[in-house]
């Protein structure tokens, strides 16, 4: 018999059903399909969260250990030391991004007394910054305006009488929204003549040392980012000058700066015992003031040149200075 002749069948007809049409949609993922995406999703993001926080504490310890190492914690003189590194430095409470901070502790090691700066009333209470500028630790900002300040002051007077020397370290920025003088720091009353001394900030990166009665500015720049300001006074010499000369000397991210001397019109600088305060002046009209403290140090006395390169070189490394 003859085989009857079969026609090879096409393509299509042996192609799967799903497989006929170029066209057909697309298979939809299935529930196990989409968990496993969300997972690997969840885990990626997690790990990226997890590394970013193992980086942030790694960054806490080096500060940490170089706190704790430093040169600061052997000088002799070492009168008030403040930082925000430090697990002493806040109440645990408190040690939170963007929680305000009733008290700021003194860590001196030297002195069994602290002189701690507190601020009891919420709405000048500063804010704790978990990342600051510059090196990305944490950091105290006051942000203040006319009619709000955020401010600090020690609660027992620094020993100031007799017209003392000191020196001071003090890393910050500070930046506002106008021209007008805003105060980083003070110590003293400005009540009577030539009885505060203090450093301010005057907008487009002027910064301005003064005792009451004279007004001594000088070039700041980046002041946007934290820089490293040094004051030294001589107190033996109180009368020749206000905050130059050989009075008072001031150093910027480790270049010196020229600041004026006393002129006839001013007072002789005559210090007392009183608080150290932080922001205490209120900022002028439609002026904004934000300033960030990573750290403040004085001796009371004036140091060597080894002591004050030790100490910068330590600021410098933990807060991430360039010195000049």
């Amino acid at each position: 018999m003859q085989k009857k002749f079969q026609t090879p069948k096409t393509f299509s007809e042996n192609t799967p059903k799903d497989l006929k049409s170029s066209d057909a949609a697309p298979r939809a993922f299935s529930l196990i399909e989409l968990s496993i995406v969300i997972l690997i999703i969840g885990i990626i993001i997690s790990g990226i969260t997890s590394a970013t926080r193992l980086v942030y504490q790694f960054r806490i310890n080096s500060a940490r250990s170089l706190t704790s190492s430093s040169a600061v914690n052997s000088i002799a003189g070492l009168l008030i030391w403040f930082e925000t590194t430090s697990e002493k430095s806040f109440a645990d409470s408190e040690e939170s991004d963007g929680v305000q901070v009733t008290t700021w502790y003194d860590i001196n090691p030297h002195n069994q007394f602290k002189y701690s700066l507190v601020q009891n009333i919420s709405s000048n209470k500063p804010t704790y910054i978990a990342k600051g500028q510059s090196a990305g630790l944490p950091v105290l900002q006051s942000f203040s305006t006319p009619s709000s300040v955020q401010r600090m002051s020690t609660s027992a007077n620094l020993d100031l009488t007799n017209n003392p020397s000191f020196t001071i370290f003090i890393v910050a920025s500070a930046s506002n929204g106008g021209g007008s003088q805003s105060q980083i720091f003070s110590i003293g009353d400005i009540s009577g003549a030539c009885t505060q001394f203090s450093l301010n900030y005057w907008g487009s990166n002027t910064g301005n040392l003064q005792f009451n009665g004279g007004d001594k500015t000088f070039d700041m720049n980046s002041s946007n980012m934290l820089a490293l300001f040094r004051i030294v006074r001589y107190g033996d010499d109180a009368g020749s000058s206000t905050v130059n000369g050989s009075t008072t000397r001031l150093n910027f991210n480790g270049s010196s700066k020229s600041v004026d001397s006393r002129t006839s019109s001013d007072c002789v600088p005559a210090l007392a015992s009183a608080p150290f305060s932080l922001t205490k002046t209120v900022p002028a009209s439609s002026t904004t003031l934000t300033v960030q403290f990573g750290e403040i140090i004085i001796f009371n006395r004036v140091l060597k040149p080894d002591e004050i390169t030790d100490i910068e070189a330590y600021l410098s490394k933990k807060w991430s200075i360039k010195l000049i």
